[in-house]
């Protein structure tokens, strides 16, 4: 990996997003869902900072870095997007369980009342 601090700026921001974008994938690997969304919001203001900063040109090699950094981040979202979909999935197979459980308890507890309670 290129040294953010010898690069040309644009590359070393796409550096910072691309280490950010793997701390991101780490936490929804983990299923740590709360730091993901700390994380999301981090990188965020660094991407809106990226798109604002003016762009100078960059040598051939930096135009490479820069790419292979856009595919991983890229990568890394793709990832994160499947892993939080599949959560999803999950929390809401948990949640219909939990509303039927619900929809049979109020069943029972209303054959257990005696009419015209």
């Amino acid at each position: 990996m290129t040294d953010p601090s010898s690069s040309h700026p644009s590359v070393a921001a796409f550096e910072a997003l691309s280490a950010l974008t793997e701390r991101m994938l780490q936490s929804a690997r983990a299923g740590d869902w709360d730091r993901l969304v700390e994380l999301e919001r981090e990188c965020r203001r660094l991407a809106e900072t990226l798109q604002a900063t003016p762009q100078a040109p960059l040598t051939p090699e930096e135009q490479q870095r820069k790419a292979a950094l856009i595919r991983k981040v890229l990568a890394d979202d793709a990832e994160i997007r499947s892993l939080a979909v599949d959560w999803m999935a999950e929390l809401e197979r948990l949640l219909d369980t939990h509303r039927r459980a619900r929809a049979l308890q109020r069943v029972y507890e209303s054959r257990e009342r005696p009419e015209g309670s």
